[in-house]
């Protein structure tokens, strides 16, 4: 099969448009990949749409998505969490997705194409961005078949990358290469931890994604999200690390 058919059939397994259809790939992988946390605002109305799709944040409206057939988000698959058999998010994704400005602290990372695992790396609290992107590069390439989200890792990467896990793991283990969603749900669960992802917000940060490693997990790794495939550390005043 040519690999152009192979990724279409990709995008329809995994729920999303084909990637060059995707205003911000990020964004959408975010949101498929993430545990399911509640809504901060109410739900964007499901008519014509002058943006994107707001379940699968493809150019057309929600009510019309030939994914979704117009289902809310979290009528989706399930998160990567329940592969580790815990609820979606767990107990943690209880807590309010708005965080106030005076609780949060944005760390500002370095701009070198490592600035995920910088802000990943900052929020463990020990190693290096580059050993943290060495051992994901291996996760992948030692279990592409991992399931994410309900689909295997090698389908994820697929749809990111056009590549095999393999070819990805090299390429990734490169010093500026950005790393993002694929990373952050293996680093949750690889480093036993909560990943919440954030933006900035009229009130403060909204939470827009999270990632865990299990039930038991108790320490909290923030990030805030700049958009595209920026990313800061994010110090919330409180939480568990």
């Amino acid at each position: 099969m040519k690999k152009r058919e192979a990724i279409a059939e990709v995008a329809e397994k995994i729920g999303l448009p084909p990637r060059e259809s995707v205003k911000e790939p990020e964004r959408a992988l975010l949101s498929r990949l993430s545990a399911k946390a509640p809504a901060a605002t109410p739900d964007k109305p499901r008519g014509p749409c002058d943006s994107q799709c707001d379940s699968c944040d493809g150019p057309h409206a929600t009510r019309d998505c030939p994914h979704f057939k117009g289902k809310p988000r979290d009528d989706h698959k399930d998160a990567f969490v329940n592969y580790n058999k815990g609820e979606a998010g767990g107990g943690d994704d209880a807590k309010p997705t708005i965080v106030d400005r005076g609780r949060a602290t944005v760390v500002k990372q370095p701009g070198d194409g490592s600035c995920l695992y910088h802000s990943l790396t900052f929020g463990l609290g020990s190693g290096s961005a580059a050993t943290l992107r060495a051992a994901l590069a291996d996760l992948v390439v030692t279990n592409p078949d991992q399931e994410i989200g309900g689909d295997p890792l090698r389908a994820w990467v697929l749809w990111e990358s056009g590549l095999s896990p393999k070819a990805y793991a090299d390429r990734m283990r490169s010093d500026g290469q950005w790393g993002g969603a694929i990373e952050m749900a293996l680093c949750a669960v690889m480093k036993r931890v909560h990943i919440h992802v954030y933006e900035k917000h009229t009130r403060g940060f909204l939470r827009i994604s999270s990632f865990t490693g299990g039930d038991r997990c108790q320490k909290v790794v923030s990030v805030i999200y700049g958009g595209r495939v920026h990313y800061d550390a994010l110090r919330i005043h409180g939480d568990a690390g």
